[in-house]
């Protein structure tokens, strides 16, 4: 059961009352300005009469502030320009003119010098969807999360989506980053109490079903080798099958003396027709993983048939692929003439493959498939041996986002029964087949999968308290001096506790209480907007 939106009704609420801390302080008219008005303008631009739409007797009695001062600024200017009053209506004496426009003078002018003290010359500017995505990363501890995209479209001005002036604030938008900050927070709370079991295993290319899929044109074909010997046999379509685009699996014709000489040739990039993926493998949970990719260049005849060294480096992007076809770029490196072993560090989320892609090789087309890198004695391509993985690897347990949010406070996991259901009686039991037309349920088309045929993702921990009241306030507190990078005054933190306080009376549990109060936080102008001081740089 989703339990966002009664959370994100109360933060919503919350924040109503959080905004005019971006108004500045005002500045009261002077009891000369309030008698000259009462005198002079009131009978016109009253509460009943309201000419001009403007009602002077009651903005008089209330102070100059920044949403005021355009309208003050126009009737001082009004004023002075012997326009107001109207002819028909009796003049000001030249004495209590002088004295009307030098008092509105005076406090339109402290007006625009408490607002320079207040905020500086700059217009208030919020984050845009790169900056609040990135802030996001670095205060969770997540560099991997992505959710700029569930944001709306940051308007451009000049050419820029960083102007104060286009960067406005509507209740869609802060729903939205409501929203966004909830499941984000929910990406940091752990999925279960005890520190993820790491893997350390190899996954020889001649293993990978999706190596075996380039079919049709031979630019599009993907070419098991031992060495440098094409192995035609596992390259062929069976006769008893010759309808069908099927190949066997290398893999079941290994030869285990010389498991270490098998490879899979392309010579072609990896693109829709031929989408290579280390398919066996799949990230068991969200962290970082350290990849070690073994390969080589070669040079392929003109005809496909025979295979010799390469004559010079090809780059290698990795990419983390998931269902459908989601791609995320995780480093480069190059493949050399001689067989090395190349490493990347990088952060998985948990279903995430590994797609490793020679960009600079040829994507062909039809009809021709032609190949701009053909010579007359042959083309480039890359021989893929294996992926070993290494991890999760975890330096603490909790990770730090979610000691951010809960400190070491007792966890229990989640035990959804929809959860448990589905993958006792729903989940097909993935079996590997021979060829790629047998049954596999988890690939329908070459890069295609059946995104619903996968079990739900594993609900998050519930954390617990025995003391919720304390804990709350130095958690919170604790959060809020990373959120907003300075020390939090007591006001600020009441704000959101109150919140906190309020949905744990309601019923709500420890966890979605304290869940409330940060989302509220993460959409407070105090993140939402630059918090640059005017004066001096510190240290």
């Amino acid at each position: 059961m989703n339990t966002y939106y009664p959370h994100f009704r109360i933060a919503f609420l919350s924040l109503a009352c959080c905004f005019p801390a971006l108004q500045t302080t005002a500045q009261e008219p002077s009891a000369t300005v309030i008698k000259l008005i009462d005198q002079h303008c009131a009978g016109c631009h009253n509460a009943n009469t309201k000419e001009g739409n403007l009602d002077l007797q009651t903005l008089v009695k209330q102070p100059v502030s920044q949403n005021a001062l355009e309208i003050w600024v126009k009737i001082h200017d009004r004023v002075q320009a012997g326009e107001m009053p109207p002819p028909e209506q009796p003049k000001i004496g030249d004495s209590e003119s002088n004295s009307l426009l030098s008092a509105i003078g005076k406090a339109i002018i402290e007006a625009e010098r408490q607002m320079l003290v207040d905020s500086g010359r700059a217009i208030n500017r919020r984050l845009n969807r790169y900056e609040y995505e990135n802030s996001i990363r670095d205060l969770l501890s997540l560099p991997y999360l992505e959710i700029r995209q569930s944001l709306p479209e940051d308007p451009i001005s000049h050419g820029f989506n960083k102007s104060g002036e286009a960067l406005d604030v509507s209740h869609v938008q802060l729903s939205r980053y409501l929203r966004t900050a909830e499941n984000a927070l929910r990406e940091a709370i752990i999925r279960q109490t005890g520190l993820p079991k790491p893997i350390r295993q190899r996954f020889y290319s001649w293993d990978q079903l999706k190596f075996t899929r380039g079919n049709g044109p031979n630019i599009r074909k993907t070419y098991p080798v031992l060495g440098y010997e094409i192995q035609t046999a596992l390259n062929v379509r069976p006769a008893e099958k010759s309808g069908s685009f099927i190949r066997p699996l290398p893999g079941r014709h290994s030869i285990p003396s010389r498991r270490d000489e098998e490879a899979v040739v392309m010579v072609s990039s990896t693109y829709e027709h031929v989408e290579i993926q280390y398919d066996q493998f799949r990230a068991p949970s969200s962290g970082r993983y350290r990849l070690k990719f073994a390969g080589y260049t070669v040079w392929m005849s003109a005809d496909y048939t025979e295979l010799t060294s390469g004559r010079r480096t090809e780059p290698i992007t990795i990419y983390a692929d998931s269902p459908p076809r989601k791609l995320r770029r995780l480093g480069h490196f190059d493949f050399h003439p001689k067989t090395s072993v190349q490493e990347l560090e990088v952060w998985l989320k948990a279903g995430e493959t590994i797609r490793p892609d020679a960009s600079r090789l040829v994507r062909s087309r039809p009809p021709q498939f032609q190949n701009p890198l053909l010579e007359e004695d042959g083309m480039p391509g890359v021989a893929y041996q294996w992926l070993e993985v290494e991890g999760p690897i975890h330096e603490d347990w909790p990770p730090p986002g979610h000691q951010l949010l809960f400190g070491s406070l007792k966890t229990t996991e989640s035990n959804s029964e929809e959860y448990q259901k589905f993958i006792a009686e729903d989940y097909p039991n993935y079996e590997r087949g021979t060829s790629s037309t047998e049954p596999n349920p988890l690939d329908i088309l070459d890069g295609i999968y059946n995104a619903h045929n996968r079990p739900p993702a594993r609900g998050h921990v519930s954390v617990e308290s025995t003391e919720p009241i304390d804990d709350a306030e130095r958690l919170l507190r604790n959060f809020m001096t990373q959120a907003h990078r300075r020390p939090v005054s007591d006001n600020d933190l009441q704000r959101f506790l109150t919140l906190i306080h309020e949905s744990l009376a309601n019923g709500h549990t420890f966890t979605e209480s304290m869940l409330a109060g940060y989302t509220a936080v993460l959409g407070s102008p105090e993140f939402l907007y630059h918090q640059a001081r005017p004066g001096v740089l510190d240290a």
